[in-house]
Order: C-alpha cells, then structure tokens, then sequence
C-alpha cells in the first residue's frame, strides 16, 4: 500500500509539473524592432541578410510589441502583403511604440528580384534550454550572449525547416523578408502558461496522497 501511495504521489507531480512546451518562452510577449528598405537586386547583398549587422539598422527603427497566442509565434503573410498584416497573422496582436512604426504598417513587406526588404527583430527570453525548429522564407539567425546559434541560415531562402538548440536566457531572433511572399516565420516558440485546470487536479491529487502517506506512517 505504501508503494502504491508514492507511486501516486510520483505519478500527481511528474504529470502536472512537465512542461506543455518543448521550448517555452518567459510570458507571452516579444519586443518587436524592424526596418523596411531596399534590398537592391541583389540576394547577397547585406541589406537582405537577418543578422544584426545589417545596413538597415542604420536607420530609423520601428518598435511595438507582440502578443502571442497559446500556439505561440507562428507568422505567415495572408493576402495584403503589409509589415501590418503579417506581424498580426497567425493570431498574434501587435502594438506599436512609436510613430516610425506606425508609418510603416501598411508598407509592403518585401517585393520580387530583391528590391524591398523588411527585416525583424524579435526579443525574448527562452523559459528553459531546449531544442526545436524553425520553417522560414527567408533568412534568420539567432543570437544569444553575442552568438549566433544557427549560423550560415541568414541569407535568404525558399522555405526550409531549421533546427536550433537554446540555453535558457535572452534570445534574439532575426528575420529578413526580402524577395516577395511567401513570407513564412513559423516557430515552436510558445509562451508560457498557468497550469492547465487538469494539472492543478494532478498536482492536488499528488499533495493529497503525500498527506496521507505521511500521516498514516506517524500513525503506524
């Protein structure tokens, strides 16, 4: 009976304390910085890569917020063709913080051979190291502690599925979307949540039979 009783009291933890995501993210927003500009025919060219060394940092910056859904940041530009649109795919809101960003919503996110280019910073923390993976046209990159993480994916791409591996701490995620749609960021990047209403039953049920194997061995 006393296996019985621990191995319940295992089974209520081990059941509401693994995580629902393979790679969550703290809380459920990212900051958002991006840039719109030419990408000048050119799919080598600077402007078109995702790394923070790009030309058009140089210029002024647009910055909000986006809020992502339990699905987590999953962006894919539907018809319209906007910064505005794809940033609000996928069931994210988006909210600006400044009037640069405001200005550029309604900007066509990236037109065909490589003439306009809008490149995404995306800045969060990883809740837990982890692995997982990313489907994106074009490129990205992701650096944490000054390292890029998945080197040699930030020139631009057709569709194509890359695997990372992340400690826990601040990430940035750079995307460059620059030679026109589809423009594909679809990540397992999740955010994190309270316990779900069965994990509170599991956890409740394991703390009750720690309980009463506790009580039953003063008892005994």
């Amino acid at each position: 009976m006393k296996k019985l009783l621990l191995a319940t009291v295992a089974l209520g933890f081990a059941a509401a304390l693994t995580p629902a995501n393979a790679v969550p993210i703290v809380g459920n927003t990212l900051a958002v910085n991006f840039w719109n500009g030419p990408g000048n025919g050119v799919a080598t060219n600077a402007n078109n890569q995702a790394l923070p060394t790009n030309p058009l940092t140089g210029g002024a910056t647009a910055t909000g917020t986006i809020t992502l859904p339990l699905t987590g940041l999953k962006l894919a530009e539907p018809p319209g063709n906007s910064i505005g649109t794809f940033l609000t795919s996928g069931g994210a809101a988006f909210a600006c913080s400044n009037a640069t960003c405001t200005g550029l919503l309604p900007t066509v996110i990236s037109t065909a051979p490589y003439a306009t280019t809008t490149l995404f910073q995306f800045i969060g923390s990883f809740a837990t190291a982890g692995s997982g993976a990313i489907m994106h046209d074009d490129g990205i990159s992701i650096f944490q502690s000054g390292m890029n993480i998945i080197p040699g994916n930030a020139a631009p791409t057709d569709p194509v599925n890359t695997p990372y591996m992340a400690a826990a701490g601040s990430f940035n995620l750079w995307y460059a979307e620059a030679n026109g749609l589809p423009a594909i960021l679809n990540t397992d990047l999740t955010p994190t949540t309270a316990p779900e209403p069965a994990s509170l039953a599991l956890l409740g049920a394991g703390l009750l039979g720690l309980g009463v194997f506790y009580r039953r061995r003063r008892t005994s």
